[in-house]
């Protein structure tokens, strides 16, 4: 929006006097976008604004205003005005086409003077109405817009009969015409006095009309703008149409052929011929605005012809159109029309409106009203806007980040290899990252889906398809382990596996498992290509456990695999099973280097029973067993016959037992350190024996008959293999040795056992937490499993409020103090807890507090303590709680007061856990609570014994939390933070703090920093003056080329990027001579950004400088610190190395290090200001001696500002001009560098060659596809670190502890990380779950749950 600039006072329409009428600008603008296809540069422009009038109305100046683009201004045909108050203006265009616009600006008060200006306007109106052509009337654009100073339903003041006039004319209101079943916006304070009518040509064309706020910056207003968005074709007249000649050339100065003789003879032409031109004018006797605008009209004159007659010109055509924007930008208008477009389709009014529905006074059957013949006509039309977003889909693609990042870095003037951690750094002037944006976005939609009812079919559908991509059980906890083996992953994942890059990790409220099995193959081999996750996929294989003994202890054969899992798979072995085979086995019993902890077995499906045929057969090398109940043992055989019928089948077999004693067989040949095989003997006959074989077969000594559907089958290797020849050396006529261990046949016939006699071993009994003296009617009951299930803490604090709950059972009316404590807040010593006592004298007084944790606040304590006094009270009580924290009362009373809150709104709220639950108990428990403002610290003493319990419960080492995952019916996850717990606030606003911690940690490792890596990990710098000065303005304007030029040079000396020889000549290698350029002021010193203030040349100057701003930095603190211990400034000041030149020191700074680095010397701060960068030995003295954080920034900077100033002037400047003369003795020139680029462009396919094979393309494409998943691809990674990478998550761990901002962790705890972990400091903190069925705690917050879907 372009407006006026002329700057004006804020202006109360109350206190308006028409004989003064204040510099009063009201904009409302009507925009016709995109005409010339430029962005947003020409467009129609129309506003009111008042600068001045008198009582009589007579016109002075201008009251009203239309501003015109060039390209419209020619077609205007007619302007009118009256008494600055009214401005009509008709534009005619080509097919008899006529814009008409009318601006107003009416008077605001009653009084009798202004109602005279007020029916004079009305009779001009009316006088212009009938004037006006109405033959056409379907060609004629007409609009009333302006500042009517008029309610839209005060019909007892004048100025409503235009609007009365504007209606009977058929023109609509536009703001109302667009606004969506709500209320138009109010323009100014409480009311809608602008606005913008229509007719019906104007809304066929219209898209949006919004209201919006007038920067600061543009002027100050007490009124909102009105904007109508029209479509981008209206009144657009083809170039070829234009009768004007735009080929023609015109003349412009080219500089380029200036040298320093033209400049010369410049010089003494203006002297000339300003001394000659301004000879007879009085210009010190210029006192009113016509003389000035007079002798400014004759400097521009003289400026003009000096240059005409000494500057070479050169011709150039006049359609070489220069825009402002680049056209990725430009083209960013079309789509926001056709966002605009696609949000007028769906316009629910604008529905009802052209079919003619009756409109419903219930909202809530707005969508229900319209027919479904009706929606299924309307849908149609959808296919249209689909291909409108996806096109704007596609272009607003990553790539765009790229174009924006280089966009800024030109506007700073910053090289194209300015590291991207610079440019997103809220250290500096900085843009907004695409992908840190796109975190933002995918965080509040992945919330609100799923946390909104009406979604949560489709979220549980994301969830599968998300396991099925990726083949877990569940959601891992790290999906970038996964989904890099994913060729085209889903929404769902690729959005998790993005925040996961930030810690930001999705917690689900419901048991959310596929069971089958405990271990994933996909975890159990890491290494897994896509093609194995396709064979597992295709084989219905997830788990380890399908493919392993029933133990967990040895892999089964593929033959096994395929039968058990009851797929006869074709083709080969995969390839993920042979490297089982080959890397994960040991033995020939197939043994697993790692097995299975906590194995998941079918026994049905690990039953091999045999084969039955209708008959009686013998079988032959047939081995089987079973568990037999009596012996509680494993019984082993060969079966010898099988009897099967129609309705059962009977086994009989030759019972054998395992070798106990190998002392029988000759071993010295073997490997005494390996396992014994299972060796299986005759039986000679024990009491199992029936004798059925007997008379049968003499040689079988123990038979045994049993069902056969009980047997399960094994196998034995064969008489002529190795493994049975090893052990021939025995006295055993008969032997035979067993393909699987004794333990797993044991284990297997057991399990299979238990599951036919459906035997369940029961689990391990959760704690009981119900008191055997509490009475177990259903209401206890009931809440006492609310306080198992809701709360996270010790079982003791869960036993003392189920007593409390007790207690309260027998009363009705309760009345509370309540009261919560936070001390160091900010600090890693925060503590924050709460307390309340119950003092209705009917009720026993019963006082309870707690500590809790993560983001402490006195809003979180104080909500707590409401939480567990609503928590213990019985259904249907009543209860006044006394507080003193009005936070929670507003809260309170503002959401009792909604009947609906949206999730997004809900999910927006700060502790919104402790806030739903609270809610949810009142509904649940149709509780009447009602809350009072109590004065803190009044002396009531009630109120001072719940400050005495909260600060004593801040005390206690065991918190409350809430668990999310009691909202599993409402909720489907939220997430969580690097797994500590639930991010229980406005999650968008929030990660900002680990979005900008992880810039400014990767920012820190800048290879260009390493000469200040010491101050940098040591704490030298103050960063938070640091950024206060590199974002301070100096200037009146908020925005100017000086203010550009000045905020680039910090930039670049401050990251020790500064154009000196060594980076010019790794930009510039073909420009600048091969070799170390030296420093032009020492000449014997590689010139750098660090050997600048090192430099022996500068050592005098400096010495000087520094004694100078000692002195006045004595005199500043002596004169203004507001400290009452001022007697030691003067030795601080001296004895501070800030003012001391150390040449020793810098003498052997010179000297690089082993890597070939020239450090900055700590012990010599004030090289840091040269820098830009702000000791913080300067700013310890500030502190010290300021106490009002207005005044130490005030004095600070100004000190700084004057210091860096003249240190600059004596360094950089001087090593500026020094060099500049080097360069142009080597012909180098600034039109050099600035072509360089263009004259050296090097095409990238002639350096990669015709050779890339199609294979090498995909491969390459397939890395730009899933590297957008992984840390590499985050614009500011890197992969080499002088700092830890993960201090940015220790900055925001602590600020999610203990509240406070991040960069104050940061300037606390720096880089250095030993003896701290506040992550194991939280985990620490819950031992046990009450979902959980084992009480055990995942990972910090990944709480188990017994509640599935």
């Amino acid at each position: 929006m372009t407006v006026n600039n002329t700057l004006s006072p804020t202006y109360d329409h109350q206190q308006r006097n028409d004989n003064y009428i204040t510099n009063e600008e009201h904009i409302t603008n009507l925009h016709v976008t995109n005409i010339d296809h430029e962005y947003f540069v020409n467009y129609l422009k129309i506003g009111t604004i008042n600068i001045q009038g008198d009582a009589n109305g007579e016109n002075k100046g201008t009251g009203v205003g239309i501003m015109l683009t060039d390209n419209l201004y020619k077609h205007v045909h007619k302007i009118v005005h009256h008494k600055g108050r009214i401005l009509h203006a008709k534009l005619g265009f080509k097919k008899h086409q006529t814009l008409s616009i009318t601006c107003l600006y009416l008077p605001a008060d009653r009084s009798k003077q202004s109602n005279h200006i007020k029916k004079d306007c009305n009779n001009f109106i009316d006088t212009l109405h009938l004037s006006q052509n109405t033959n056409n009337k379907h060609r004629l654009y007409e609009i009333i817009m302006g500042d009517f100073n008029c309610h839209p339903k005060e019909k007892t003041n004048l100025n409503y009969y235009i609007i009365q006039l504007a209606k009977t004319k058929g023109l609509k209101d536009m703001a109302k015409y667009h606004a969506t079943n709500n209320t138009p916006a109010v323009t100014r304070t409480t009311h809608r006095i602008d606005y913008i009518f229509g007719n019906e040509q104007i809304m066929d064309v219209s898209i949006h009309t919004f209201t919006q706020q007038i920067p600061p910056s543009h002027f100050t207003s007490d009124h909102k703008a009105v904007i109508t968005l029209l479509e981008d074709n209206l009144f657009n007249i083809p170039q070829s149409q234009s009768r004007y000649n735009n080929n023609k050339l015109k003349e412009k100065p080219d500089y380029t052929q200036m040298n320093d003789e033209k400049w010369e003879d410049y010089k003494i032409k203006s002297r000339l011929y300003f001394s000659n031109r301004f000879k007879y004018l009085d210009i010190l006797g210029v006192n009113n605005q016509e003389d000035l605008d007079h002798i400014w009209n004759i400097f521009e004159q003289c400026i003009n012809q000096i240059k005409k007659s000494t500057i070479p010109h050169k011709k150039i055509s006049r359609n070489n159109s220069q825009h402002t924007y680049p056209l990725h930008i430009r083209q960013l208008n079309n789509h926001v029309i056709n966002v605009y477009k696609t949000k007028q389709f769906f316009n629910l009014k604008h529905i009802y409106i052209r079919n003619k529905i009756t409109h419903s006074e219930d909202k809530s059957r707005l969508i229900l009203d319209i027919p479904d013949q009706l929606w299924s006509e309307y849908f149609k039309g959808w296919s249209k806007y689909f291909a409108l977003l996806a096109k704007m889909a596609l272009d607003l693609d990553y790539n765009f980040t790229l174009h924006d990042s280089k966009l800024f870095k030109h506007f700073l003037s910053l090289p194209l290899n300015t590291a991207d951690n610079i440019i997103y750094n809220n250290m500096y002037p900085h843009i907004n990252n695409f992908m840190d944006i796109l975190v933002k976005a995918q965080l509040n939609s992945l919330l609100a889906l799923f946390n909104t009812e009406t979604l949560r079919p489709i979220a549980i559908q994301k969830l599968d398809i998300l396991t099925q991509e990726l083949w877990f059980p569940g959601i891992p906890p790290d999906i970038n382990k996964y989904i890099g083996k994913i060729s085209k992953p889903s929404y769902l994942s690729k959005s998790l596996a993005l925040l996961e890059q930030y810690q930001f990790h999705f917690d689900p409220t419901i048991n959310y498992n596929i069971i089958g099995g405990h271990t994933p193959v996909v975890e159990y081999l890491p290494n897994l290509s896509s093609n194995d996750y396709k064979s597992l996929r295709n084989k219905r294989i997830m788990f380890i456990d399908q493919v392993t003994t029933g133990d967990g202890k040895h892999l089964l054969t593929w033959e096994e695999v395929k039968r058990l899992n009851n797929n006869k798979f074709k083709g080969p072995k995969p390839k993920w099973f042979k490297l089982l085979e080959e890397e994960y086995i040991l033995s020939n019993y197939r043994t697993l280097v790692h097995p299975l902890q906590d194995n998941f077995s079918i026994p049905s499906r690990l039953q091999h029973i045999p084969a039955q045929t209708i008959g009686s057969h013998k079988k032959h090398n047939e081995w089987t067993y079973h568990w037999n109940a009596i012996l509680q043992n494993c019984i082993i055989g060969k079966t010898y016959i099988q009897d099967t019928d129609s309705h059962s089948s009977i086994t009989t077999i030759e019972h054998y037992i395992p070798v106990e004693d190998y002392t029988h067989f000759n071993l010295t040949q073997l490997d005494s350190s390996l396992p014994h095989p299972l060796i299986l003997i005759p039986c000679s006959g024990c009491h199992l024996n029936d004798y059925s074989l007997v008379s049968v077969d003499t040689r079988i000594k123990c038979s045994i008959t049993t069902r056969t559907n009980k047997l399960s089958m094994f196998k034995t290797f064969g008489l002529s293999s190795n493994e049975h020849k090893k052990y021939k050396n025995n006295h055993y006529k008969k032997y035979f040795i067993s393909t699987k261990p004794l333990n797993l046949i044991r284990h297997s016939a057991y399990d299979i056992y238990l599951f036919h006699h459906n035997i369940i071993i029961p689990p391990s009994p959760s704690p009981d937490f119900s008191n055997q003296n509490f009475n177990n009617n259903n209401v206890l009951s009931h809440v006492n499993s609310i306080i198992a299930s809701a709360l996270i803490c010790d079982n003791q604090i869960k036993l003392s409020l189920s007593s409390i709950a007790v207690t309260f059972s027998q009363y009705t009316n309760f009345e509370f103090y309540s009261d919560g404590s936070v001390s160091n807040i900010g600090t890693i010593d925060s503590k924050s807890g709460f307390g309340w006592v119950q003092t209705d004298p009917n009720v026993p007084i019963i006082t309870f507090n707690g500590s809790t944790i993560f983001f402490p606040s006195s809003f979180k304590s104080e909500s707590l303590a409401i939480l567990t006094i609503l928590i213990t009270l019985p259904p249907h009580a009543t209860c006044k709680i006394y507080t003193d924290s009005q936070n929670c009362i507003d809260t309170f009373n503002s959401r009792l007061n909604s009947l609906v809150i949206s999730p997004r709104r809900r999910l927006k709220q700060n502790n919104f856990l402790i806030w739903d639950l609270i809610f949810w108990l009142i509904t649940k428990h149709a509780i009447t609570v009602r809350l009072f403002k109590v004065k803190a610290h009044s002396h009531n003493k009630y109120n001072d014994q719940a400050d005495n319990l909260a600060k004593a419960g801040s005390h206690n080492t065991d918190p409350i939390l809430i668990n999310h995952k009691f909202f599993h019916q409402s909720s489907l996850g939220l997430f969580n933070y690097n797994h500590i717990h639930i991010i229980d606030r406005n999650i968008r606003k929030w990660s900002d703090s680990p979005i900008n911690s992880r810039i400014f940690n990767m920012a820190m490792n800048n290879s260009s920093l390493s000469p200040i890596h010491y101050q940098i990990s040591h704490g030298n710098i103050n960063w938070e003056y640091t950024k206060l000065w590199i974002n301070y303005n100096p200037m009146d304007a908020p925005t100017s080329m000086k203010l550009r030029s000045l905020q680039s040079i910090k930039i670049k000396r401050s990251t020790l990027n500064y154009p000196t020889g060594n980076i010019l000549q790794r930009n510039y290698p073909n420009l600048y001579p091969s070799g170390q350029i030296n420093c032009t002021d020492c000449m014997a010193h590689e010139d750098t950004n660090a050997h600048v203030g090192l430099c022996p040349a500068h050592h005098d100057a400096i010495r000087s400088l520094l004694k100078k701003f000692k002195i006045k930095l004595i005199a500043l603190l002596l004169a203004n610190n507001d400290s009452t211990f001022t007697s030691g400034i003067d030795s601080r000041v001296n004895n501070s190395n800030l003012f001391k030149l150390l040449p020793n020191v810098l003498e052997s700074a010179l000297l690089p290090d082993e890597k070939g680095h020239i450090i900055i010397p700590n012990d010599q701060p004030w090289i840091l200001l040269l820098h830009h960068l702000i000791p913080q030995d300067l700013v310890i003295l500030f502190n010290d001696y300021f106490s009002k954080k207005r005044d130490r920034e005030r004095h600070l900077i100004k000190y700084v500002t004057d210091f860096i100033s003249e240190l600059t002037t004596i360094t950089w400047s001087s090593r500026s001009r020094s060099f500049k003369k080097w360069e142009k003795s080597i012909n180098i020139t600034s039109r050099d560098k600035k072509y360089y680029r263009k004259n050296n462009k090097i095409r990238r396919f002639d350096e990669i060659g015709s050779t890339l094979t199609n294979s090498t393309r995909i491969k390459r494409t397939r890395s730009r596809y899933t590297k957008y998943y992984h840390n590499v691809s985050l614009p500011y990674f890197k992969h080499i670190i002088n700092f830890d990478a993960s201090a940015s998550i220790r900055w925001t761990t602590c600020n999610f502890l203990h509240s406070g901002t991040w960069e104050s962790y940061r300037d606390t705890l720096l880089f250095s990380l030993d003896n701290f972990s506040p992550v194991n400091f939280a985990g620490s903190r819950f031992d046990e779950s009450p979902f959980s069925s084992d009480n055990s705690y995942q990972s910090g917050a990944a709480y188990g749950s017994s509640h599935g879907y």
